[in-house]
């Protein structure tokens, strides 16, 4: 079960907003990050990683959407 840690009643966990430190411009669920507190800033070139990967940047592993070329 998963409370509210304002009032303590339960809530479904989707419910819960979280204050994540998005970088300026990122499309990225940050729930799908491994540390979403700490989404690494987007690189300058979107370069795809190989095999099943392909939508994810080698370099920064942001998105295709967050970068601006």
């Amino acid at each position: 079960m998963t409370v509210c840690p304002h009032c303590l009643r339960p809530v479904e966990a989707i419910d819960l907003i979280e204050p994540f430190k998005i970088p300026e411009g990122c499309v990225c669920n940050p729930r799908e990050w491994g540390d979403p507190q700490n989404i690494p800033p987007i690189c300058d070139h979107f370069d795809p990683m190989s095999g099943d990967e392909d939508k994810l940047c080698l370099h920064c592993e942001h998105e295709r959407g967050c970068h601006k070329n």
